[in-house]
């Protein structure tokens, strides 16, 4: 658990960092020249820019654009998020200092955490919202993590501190060097190397085989700039234009580009494939084909920014398909019932296995008639037979019937310093939407096993009944009042509502058309701070090696809560399977 801590604090301050170098909404929508313009200001504003090579299979840019500054609410909702993060830092460190009995390793560690992850000192890592940048991207295979920094930072000391350490650990694990100005921190073993290079506030980090290291350094710390940079190559102009990301924040992962290193080695001059040990004869002429079809695919998963305004940020990702494939899978789709109201949590989720079921088959019989003749995909030429069969036994009434599932909280009050779970539920009203194509054979189904339901008089565009009598369990076996649960069924849709006064929206509910939408969600920061509003209580309650634990989830819950809402949804599209994330804050 408190390693867990540690892992999710880094992957926070990380995360935050990130989202800090985004820009704001371009003014008009994104045209070819209108894209190349704003390349070409992205390109001169960031040095970062002229490093990444336009072959790059990976990509992952944040970098500043001065005709897009990071809006000012984003600022100032994120300072107290940055101030905390150096406390949980500190708490989670110490939690793990505790655990050891080696007084002097314990007093060392305990220096180091107060020089650098203190709320003060934090800073001196290099971290700025105003001036941070980020690349994530790889040459010839070998990742290189590229970051402008702030320029009041201490980072060559904090080096020079890890060099010193690591040399005490192991003598000459680590080394220091000027290479033409820029100063040069290597660590590592006999195999591998970790290359770091630092120039004023430019950081490049890399790593290689310990033989390799003085002929890969030139290129991958930048010593040696690409002929050709990533803002040049038609791969990131067209995702631009073809996503209208912000050409400053976004990433990508060719799936498709790097398979093809791993086919055919022999096409490719890097040492990465030789330390990997992959040869080019290591696949038959069919593997290679087969394999890279499969590839061809699902060629990328693509993401970036479209929207970072004063009070919005949306952004995209997308897993691109083949042609076709996308409108195919798209079948698969079932209904999401609409919920009708402003929701503090909703959770909606579709499929249509009959259609699911048919693509299935399609895809067995495509492999029956034209198996692979790869040797590595003899498995699947094997059970091809056996999961027709099973493909071709009838579905259960309920499945073939069933579409889309809407779970909808409209309000959820906890009293979290109540131990009783009976009396930590305040108040709770939610409610749960089927979409079905036939609710009359669910409620037949209803109806055989609870034959009371036949004299509540439940008719489709009718009010909603209630059905808390029915229910066999209340009192203390539940922590929540059961005395108003309600349910309701419409031409394509049945619900059952909890709570007082929920039956009038469950009945306009029913009666809504649903979405034709694989999932939706959407999350108010409300209802967490009403969840966590008695923690305090909890905690001044609690023994002091407890307290750390509360004082965690407290700050997730309170600190980190700079948004308002969350929307989100997927979906099979033309263009593949597409994921949309909108934050208002």
């Amino acid at each position: 658990m408190k390693q867990n801590k540690l892992i999710a604090i880094t992957a926070l301050a990380m995360s935050l960092t990130l989202t800090s170098c985004s820009d704001d909404e371009p003014k008009v929508p994104q045209t070819t020249d209108t894209v190349n313009n704003v390349v070409t200001s992205t390109q001169s504003a960031s040095a970062i820019m002229s490093y990444i090579p336009a072959d790059t299979p990976v990509l992952a840019l944040f970098v500043k654009d001065p005709n897009n500054p990071i809006p000012q609410n984003f600022k100032d909702k994120m300072d107290k998020v940055y101030g905390s993060i150096a406390e949980l830092f500190q708490m989670a460190i110490q939690e793990k200092l505790n655990e050891t009995s080696d007084e002097a390793k314990k007093a060392e560690m305990s220096t180091f955490v107060d020089k650098w992850l203190t709320a003060d000192n934090f800073d001196k890592l290099g971290l700025s919202m105003d001036e941070s940048e980020f690349a994530l991207y790889s040459v010839d295979l070998f990742p290189v993590l590229r970051m402008t920094l702030a320029k009041t930072h201490a980072l060559d000391e904090f080096l020079d501190e890890l060099m010193g350490k690591a040399n005490t650990s192991k003598a000459d694990s680590a080394i220091k060097k000027d290479v033409n100005g820029t100063t040069v921190y290597q660590f590592g073993d006999k195999e591998i190397q970790i290359m770091v290079s630092l120039n004023g506030n430019a950081l490049a980090i890399s790593l290689a085989p310990a033989r390799e290291v003085d002929n890969l350094m030139p290129k991958l710390l930048g010593f040696e700039k690409p002929a050709k940079t990533i803002v040049q190559s038609n791969q990131y102009q067209d995702t631009i234009s073809k996503y209208n990301y912000l050409p400053n924040n976004l990433y990508w992962f060719n799936i498709r580009q790097l398979a093809d290193y791993f086919v055919n080695p022999d096409q490719y001059q890097t040492s990465m494939l030789d330390i990997m040990k992959i040869q080019d004869n290591m696949m038959s002429a069919d593997c290679k084909t087969e394999i890279l079809a499969l590839f061809d695919k699902f060629p990328r998963l693509v993401g970036g920014t479209t929207i970072f305004n004063e009070n919005t940020m949306d952004s995209h990702m997308i897993f691109e398909m083949e042609q076709g494939l996308g409108s195919k899978l798209a079948t698969m789709t079932g209904r999401i019932p609409n919920a009708n109201v402003d929701a503090a949590i909703t959770y909606g989720f579709s499929f249509d296995i009959v259609a699911a079921k048919a693509l299935a088959q399609e895809f067995v019989t495509n492999i029956e008639t034209t198996p692979y003749k790869c040797e590595f995909m003899a498995g699947m030429n094997e059970k091809a037979a056996t999961l027709k069969a099973q493909l071709d036994q009838p579905l259960p009434p309920f499945v073939s019937n069933f579409k889309g599932v809407n779970v909808v909280i409209n309000e959820l009050d906890l009293d979290m310093s109540k131990k009783d779970p009976n009396e930590m539920i305040k108040s709770l009203k939610a409610k749960v939407l089927l979409a079905v194509d036939n609710p009359e054979a669910l409620q037949g189904m209803a109806e055989m096993m609870m034959p009371d339901l036949q004299k509540l008089g439940l008719k489709a565009g009718a009010d909603a009944v209630n059905i808390s009598s029915m229910i066999p369990f209340k009192g203390t076996q539940m922590p929540v009042n059961l005395d108003h649960v309600f349910l309701a069924m419409g031409t394509e849709t049945i619900g059952v509502s909890l709570g007082e006064d929920t039956d009038v929206e469950l009945t306009q509910a029913v009666s809504s058309n649903s979405t034709p939408q694989l999932l939706t969600f959407k999350i108010t920061a409300d209802i967490y701070r009403n969840i966590f509003t008695g923690l305090d209580e909890i905690s001044s309650a609690m023994s002091d090696t407890s307290k750390p634990t509360i004082n965690f989830q407290q700050f997730m819950m309170s600190d980190m809560l700079w948004w308002e809402t969350e929307t989100g949804n997927m979906n099979f599209t033309d263009r593949g399977l597409e994921i949309q994330m909108d934050i208002k804050y």
